[in-house]
């Protein structure tokens, strides 16, 4: 027994010797670009050297010399693919793992692969039945990483074509194999709220929350509460959403329509005037502070509010309309007729008498 044992770690030994100097070879072999007359093999390991070296266009070029000799060789075709997606050659990419799956097709990594590059093309349904394809081929050595990876993309791309059923199913499965994922806790709670299952979606954004109550969360959650008809309860949160996250603008927005639509024009104007302070450009925040302002008969906060909407988008028609009624209200009425014809110009300019001023 012990000599036996002795011969079998000499032999060990000896294996492994012979492995490094193997390799080494190898590596010396690969570290000069092979003669036109090389085998396939040589070029294969070439390229393997280059992709491994962080040159993926020469790697391109081994890549291909070795499928010109080895059309077969399906390890060739898996490699011009990844060097590919490295350059940004998605379109390439797709077609070499397409045909690496031709030769290998119960390849998870290929059709992942695949799967991503038409999603770089924006080729959103056929990158979806890529990754079902991935995932149709997961077995016991799939990484799990790489499965919470496959999920995710199809999730959200799911969500993005409208499958609400099929994004739902998604980020089931991320969440089995991570339940404290927050990215898969909203993807599921906006797919039910898309298929109208509010209860449901309520009780998952709440999930979400409470492992890490971001503004994009808590505004989630704050319409949930709104379609399960609990405005109370959205109003909470959408307070507490711009108390944690004050520079959040579409926090502030969706507070002040909330507020406008309870009928507190008060604080949905001070919420409006969060909203234009955070995004001075933006449109929508100066339309909503203006109605309030008027609503209000606050007319010379309105008009400036108006006037500040212009300076941003002075081809909105129906903002020089309410700044012609604004002025009205002030008593210029000459004023008022200049944006009325404006507003008409913009809206109509073949048919508008008045030119403009």
């Amino acid at each position: 027994m012990i000599r036996t044992a002795r011969r079998l770690r000499v032999g060990q030994l000896l294996w492994r010797t012979l492995a490094v100097v193997l390799l080494g070879l190898l590596s010396a072999v690969a570290a000069q670009q092979p003669p036109p007359d090389a085998t396939a093999f040589r070029w294969l390991l070439w390229a393997e050297e280059q992709a491994l070296a962080g040159d993926p266009e020469a790697a391109v070029s081994g890549f291909l010399e070795t499928i010109e000799r080895a059309p077969a060789l399906a390890d060739a075709h898996f490699g011009l693919g990844s060097a590919y997606l490295l350059l940004g050659r998605n379109a390439e990419a797709a077609l070499s793992f397409a045909l690496f799956e031709r030769l290998e097709p119960d390849s998870f990594e290929a059709a992942f692969n695949r799967g991503l590059a038409l999603l770089r093309l924006g080729q959103l349904a056929e990158g979806g039945e890529a990754l079902e394809a991935a995932l149709g081929r997961v077995g016991p050595a799939t990484p799990r990483a790489a499965l919470l990876q496959s999920w995710s993309l199809l999730g959200a791309l799911s969500l993005e074509l409208g499958r609400y059923d099929a994004a739902a199913l998604a980020y089931r499965e991320v969440l089995q194999l991570d339940p404290t994922s927050i990215a898969a806790l909203l993807g599921l709670g906006r797919s039910l709220l898309a298929q109208a299952e509010v209860t449901a979606a309520v009780q998952v954004l709440q999930q979400a929350v409470a492992l890490g109550a971001s503004a994009e969360a808590l505004r989630y959650l704050a319409e949930a509460y709104l379609l399960a008809e609990a405005p109370e309860w959205a109003l909470r949160t959408l307070e507490r959403l711009v108390a944690d996250h004050p520079s959040d603008a579409l926090g502030w927005m969706a507070l002040g329509l909330l507020r406008n639509s309870l009928g507190d024009l008060g604080k949905a104007g001070e919420a409006f005037e969060e909203v234009v302070a955070l995004e001075p450009e933006g449109r929508w925040g100066w339309w909503n502070l203006a109605a309030v302002r008027t609503a209000q008969e606050r007319y010379e906060e309105a008009e400036a509010a108006y006037r500040s909407l212009l300076e941003h988008w002075p081809e909105d028609a129906a903002a020089m309309y309410h700044l012609g009624w604004m002025l009205f209200v002030a008593g210029d009425l000459e004023g008022a007729a200049i944006r009325w014809r404006m507003g008409c110009g913009l809206q109509h300019p073949e048919s508008c008498d008045a030119p403009y001023p």
